[in-house]
């Protein structure tokens, strides 16, 4: 499996974000721990490349499978 990078502005990085923290207090009130954990190390992961894109444009990585041969 490739990494691909994708270009990305901080707007909507920013909304990815907040949808992300959402999902994590959905999972939280459903009482559902272990789906919650990962979701907060996506979250915490997300606000990490956000604060490291600089102006309003960046890069986020995709992982993306071979092609078929």
């Amino acid at each position: 499996m490739a990494i691909e990078r994708l270009p990305i502005s901080r707007n909507a990085l920013e909304i990815i974000i907040s949808d992300a923290r959402d999902l994590l207090d959905t999972l939280e009130a459903a009482g559902l721990e272990q789906a919650a954990t990962v979701m907060a190390s996506v979250v915490e992961q997300l606000v990490c490349d956000s604060t490291g894109l600089s102006g309003t444009s960046g890069f986020m990585f995709k992982a993306v499978d071979p092609p078929a041969s």
